[in-house]
């Protein structure tokens, strides 16, 4: 029934053991296990005519689904120590020079300023640096062109909870870090050397230039330094500016997925759109149309990893159901997670792609099963004159959506969030029901403000109200009590018996328990 889904499962075990397998492993091993396992299948599909020698049909087939999903694991497998061992550079062991490009924004905090750079010596790696505090941060713009003396060193191990610092940046393709100071850094290097980065690099580097330049043009609004540092997160996913407060309350009440342009964002704000467009007439149109709103707002936000994968499960999702071919969404979902493992394995271990995809996957599986009972309702409506008939549907179709979304999402995405933060939110149903609406507003009012400059000072008084009801509704909301439920250390194992009890309890009530044809009304 879910066919990708079954190989999208294979594949994730198989970097899974990938993860696991000595970095020095030579891939030839794999190699060898892979071209067996092609051959046994060749062998078994080869047919027979003595039928009493060959194998039963169903240990037959058994064989060969075994086999099937041996190989697509081995495939994985190989996809991720390949990776693994591409990330695993040897440095030098002393402090050395090298000439560099700054690929991101810088963060400030008080001991340093972290930001992503790019090396050009030919091979084109992500670097994670730490400049010290008194650096001057017009040398740490995007694209600025950098001779720094360093000791660069791999990724090390830190734990913070059940959350590993050093598989976060293998995952998003850090090769190294380093300490740079004040005084080992100079500008310099010819404009030429950009030529050793490849075509991904540079426009991804042209695009992270611009949207420095978009992101300059929020410092001529008279508005609260909180609220714009919303505003940067939420249109251009810079979140280098927000106070440590803003985080924490967001984080507790369950809303920080309004500050991510990752995959539980625009899975949401992509599961409303592509209501929008099965209603409509025209898919086709509508689903083009789909596509470059999301593509676009990746190319404005600088193409980071987290918009590109949250993008490329859109688009696929998108693409399948313009070629109505929408029965299983599940099927698209799990075509989206191949793409993307299979261009990077190791974005397996990224919570933020584990969250994405389980927040999906809960929507998919929940909100369709939950429809009849919005139906049920809505004839509970008849009634009522046809005006307000028609009003009160389309209300209860809103808030029944909305609520549903955010119900399913938060069940995907629980015993993960408690498994990597400790800490779930409480009031989350009551936040989205505040917050979505409102970063509707602020995404479609500030974007194209932001990349119109005329009309940023039209639209500054009505973001700088959408923004300060948001803030000050999440600050309140933190403030109940009970807000959040923190010191969750639930184990690896627990997680799993989590999942399970969802999908056994989601199986129960889709097959046992029918929903309501229509309710009863008052006598």
């Amino acid at each position: 029934m879910f066919p990708l889904l079954r190989i999208a499962i294979w594949f994730s075990l198989g970097i899974a053991l990938g993860l696991h397998l000595p970095s020095v492993m030579s891939p030839w091993w794999l190699w060898g296990l892979l071209l067996a396992c092609a051959g046994a299948l060749t062998w078994l599909s080869v047919p027979r005519r003595d039928k009493t020698a060959a194998s039963p049909h169903q240990l037959r087939h058994l064989a060969e689904s075994l086999l099937t999903g041996g190989s697509v694991a081995l495939t994985g497998a190989l996809l991720c120590l390949m990776e693994r061992q591409s990330l695993d550079v040897a440095w030098p062991e002393v402090a050395a020079q090298h000439f560099v490009v700054i690929s991101s924004e810088p963060r400030q905090t008080e001991r340093s300023v972290s930001t992503d750079a790019i090396t050009l010596d030919g091979e084109g790696r992500k670097l994670r640096l730490y400049f010290s505090s008194d650096t001057d941060p017009r040398l740490l713009a995007p694209g600025r062109l950098l001779h720094i003396t360093a000791r660069i060193e791999r990724p090390r191990q830190c734990h913070r909870g059940n959350f590993d610092y050093r598989q976060y940046l293998l995952a998003h393709g850090y090769v190294g870090t380093a300490f740079v100071s004040s005084r080992q850094v100079d500008t310099g290097g010819n404009e030429a050397l950009l030529r050793q980065l490849s075509a991904t690099q540079r426009l991804r580097l042209r695009f992270m230039i611009w949207r420095h330049g978009l992101l300059q043009r929020y410092g001529q609004l008279s508005i609260d330094t909180a609220e714009t540092a919303v505003l940067r997160a939420m249109t251009l996913g810079d979140k280098t500016q927000l106070p440590q407060r803003v985080r924490q309350a967001y984080s507790d009440t369950g809303a920080s997925h309004v500050l991510a342009l990752s995959g539980l964002h625009l899975s949401i704000v992509a599961w409303f759109m592509l209501l929008w467009v099965r209603q409509r007439r025209f898919v086709v149109p509508a689903g083009v149309l789909t596509l470059a709103l999301v593509w676009g707002f990746a190319l404005v936000a600088g193409l980071p990893v987290s918009v590109v994968r949250a993008a490329t499960m859109v688009s696929v999702y998108v693409v399948m159901r313009m070629g109505k071919r929408d029965s299983n969404g599940l099927n698209s979902l799990s075509l989206a997670a191949l793409l993307i493992l299979t261009a990077s394995p190791l974005s397996l271990c990224d919570v933020g792609f584990q969250l994405s995809f389980l927040a999906v996957a809960g929507i998919l599986g929940i909100v369709p099963s939950l429809q009849p009972w919005l139906t049920a309702l809505q004839e509970r409506m008849e009634p009522l004159p046809e005006p307000l008939n028609r009003m009160a549907a389309a209300a209860l179709s809103v808030v029944w959506n909305l609520t549903a979304v955010s119900v399913a999402a938060q069940i995907g995405t629980a015993p993960l969030m408690a498994y990597h933060f400790g800490q779930l939110p409480l009031y989350f149903l009551a936040v989205n029901w505040l917050v979505i609406p409102l970063a509707y507003g602020i995404l479609c009012i500030g974007l194209p403000s932001v990349i119109l400059p005329p009309l940023l000072h039209l639209t500054a008084p009505l973001l700088r109200w959408l923004l300060h009801t948001m803030n000050a509704g999440i600050g309140r909301i933190a403030a109940w009590p009970g807000a959040c439920i923190g010191g969750l250390h639930p184990s690896a194992f627990d997680v799993v018996l989590c999942y399970l009890l969802i999908v056994a309890i989601y199986l129960i009530t889709t097959f046992f328990i029918r929903p309501p044809t229509r309710f009863s009304t008052m006598p």
